[in-house]
Formats: C-alpha cells, sequence, structure tokens
C-alpha cells in the first residue's frame, strides 16, 4: 500500500465526506450505473433480432453478409451500446468525489479524466467500427466476387482500420480506469476487498478483451458496474460498507468482515 494512503487510526484527521450530497447524488447516478448494465444486457437481443444469416460458426462471408443487410435493429443496439457508456461519465464524478473526501485528492484527480476519454473513446470507436462493418458489408454484398478470399481481405481491412486501433487503446484506457476505480473504492472502504479484487479482474479481462475475444470480461464489468452502482444508490444486502455511513475512509478489512457494515441494511439512505 502506498504510503500516500490513508491511515486508519481512531484519532486521525481524515477527511470527511459531504454525506448530504452523496444522499442526494448518489440515487440518480448509481441508476444511471445500473440502466447502463440493463443496456449493455440488452444491445444483445436487439442486435441479434437483426441478424439476417443464424449461423453456428460465424465465419468473414457470414459476417460481411449480416452486417450488409442489417437494418434498424443493428442501428438501434449500436446507439444503445453508445448511451450505455456515455452515461458511466457523470457515474465517474461522483464515485471520484466520493473517494476524494475520504482520502487524498492529489492521488485519484487524474482518475476520472482517464475514464471519461476512455469512455469517450469506446463510444466514437463503437460507432465508427459498426459503420465500417456494414460499409465492408454492403460493399461485399454488391460488388465483386462473394468469395472467402475476398471476405477474408475485408475483414483482414477492418482489423486494421482506425475504428479497430481506437477501439484497443479505449478498451486498454476503459480497464485501466475500472482497475484503478476498483482499487481507490477499495481503499478508503467505500467497497468490500472481495468487490475491490472483482473489479480488479474485471479491468484486467477488459484490456485483454480490447485486444482479444474475451467475452467473460463483459461479464465481469457488469457484475462490478450493477454492484457499485446499487452501493451508490443505497442498497446493499446486510447494508452499505461503513464508509458510506461515516463519510470517513475506513479499512475494507474492518468493512469486509466482522458485521462492521452501515446499520441500515438493504433500505436506502
Amino acid at each position: 500500500m502506498s504510503p500516500r494512503g490513508p491511515q486508519f487510526e481512531p484519532d486521525d484527521d481524515r477527511p470527511t465526506a459531504d454525506l448530504a450530497w452523496e444522499r442526494r447524488w448518489g440515487r440518480p447516478v448509481g441508476a444511471l450505473a445500473v440502466l447502463s448494465v440493463v443496456g449493455t444486457i440488452a444491445a444483445v437481443p436487439v442486435a441479434a433480432s437483426d441478424v439476417a444469416q443464424k449461423v453456428h460458426k460465424q465465419t468473414d462471408i457470414s459476417l460481411l453478409t449480416n452486417s450488409g443487410l442489417s437494418g434498424s435493429g443493428q442501428v438501434a443496439a449500436m446507439i444503445i451500446r453508445i448511451a450505455a457508456i456515455l452515461v458511466l461519465i457523470p457515474f465517474a464524478i461522483f464515485i471520484h468525489r466520493a473517494v476524494r473526501d475520504r482520502g487524498e485528492e492529489s492521488y485519484t484527480k487524474w482518475i476520472p479524466v482517464l475514464g471519461i476519454i476512455a469512455f469517450v473513446i469506446v463510444a466514437g470507436s463503437t460507432s465508427m467500427g459498426f459503420f465500417d462493418q456494414r460499409d465492408a458489408g454492403r460493399m461485399f454484398l454488391h460488388d465483386g466476387p462473394h468469395t472467402a478470399a475476398r471476405a477474408k481481405d475485408l475483414v483482414h481491412h477492418l482489423n486494421r482500420n482506425t475504428a479497430a486501433f481506437l477501439n484497443i487503446g479505449g478498451g486498454f484506457l476503459f480497464g485501466l480506469w475500472i482497475s484503478l476505480t476498483a482499487v481507490e473504492t477499495m481503499r478508503v472502504g467505500l467497497t468490500t476487498r472481495f468487490l475491490g479484487l472483482f473489479g480488479l479482474g474485471a479491468g484486467f479481462t477488459t484490456v485483454i478483451g480490447a485486444i482479444i475475444a474475451f467475452p467473460i470480461s463483459s461479464a465481469l464489468f457488469i457484475a462490478w458496474l450493477g454492484s457499485l452502482g446499487l452501493l451508490a444508490i443505497g442498497y446493499w444486502p446486510g447494508g452499505r460498507p461503513l464508509a458510506w455511513e461515516t463519510g470517513k475512509a475506513e479499512s475494507p478489512l474492518e468493512t469486509a468482515t466482522g458485521g462492521q457494515f452501515g446499520r441500515r441494511g438493504s433500505e436506502p439512505v
């Protein structure tokens, strides 16, 4: 642990958070995080409803064919995904302030900036990637032979265009934001050690998922994000960690064991 981190002594002069502000903004901001989870999940069946050719194993030809024939369903899924990313901006700012008010401001002030940059890049690459892939699909269907070699060449180009590189860079920054946020919230006791380590795993797999197909990264991320969103709203089975109640940094070991959670159980605060 960095020597700059908060010291968990009973008589130290730790910063106190504005609990009234957190209660006022925690509900809507936490709800945005939960909506982001719902949107991320909902985008999958929305996109699947607009697949022209359902195949057991995806090939370059089927990928381009489905992209070229895509309609409003695929567009709607793309918009949902982008919205689910951008609504995280106020959530990142809220979590940053909650951590900052319980620790050292200079140690965490750049983390939400990192997150916002990641959100914008990922949202932009999602949009660019969708339209690039759709255009490649339409080109494959309407111009030239429908051969596996041509399909492979078009997909090869898609994997090396601007959107693809933005997606890798954005995914790396996104995963870094997840990991740092998980560490910082755990460090001041806003989450348990388990949830903090879970978030570290989500961040690490998100970085990997930006480079190669790694489906578990999305599952880990939405589970971590949904949990943090519920904590911000004020609901948690057995009560939230003590730092939400005291407005001060609390040891994650203390909040994770020994019944040191807030007294209000799953009631809103």
